[in-house]
């Protein structure tokens, strides 16, 4: 009836703050190197042009977003052409 907030249990009994995790977890597995690419762009390009400082928070916000919406509960990437499971 209500959405689920991350810190229910879902079915499997895991802990929605742990199926939350494991999202990010799987993101960083597999992109890891992106998100450093990325980050350390925005301080070189920032060291030259100080508005360039202001990439950092659209990267976490992305990181958090990709996360969230990419990943499942198991860490695993959900493909486009599939839904959640509820």
């Amino acid at each position: 009836m209500f959405p689920k907030s991350a810190f229910d249990f879902d079915e499997g009994g895991q802990h929605g703050s742990e199926a939350l995790m494991k999202r990010y977890i799987g993101l960083v597995r597999d992109t890891w190197w992106l998100w450093i690419v990325m980050f350390g762009g925005g301080l070189i390009a920032g060291y030259f042009q100080p508005i360039f400082f202001t990439s950092i928070p659209i990267i976490l916000f992305a990181f958090l977003y990709f996360g969230l919406m990419r990943y499942d509960a198991e860490g695993e990437l959900t493909p486009f052409d599939q839904e959640e499971k509820h």
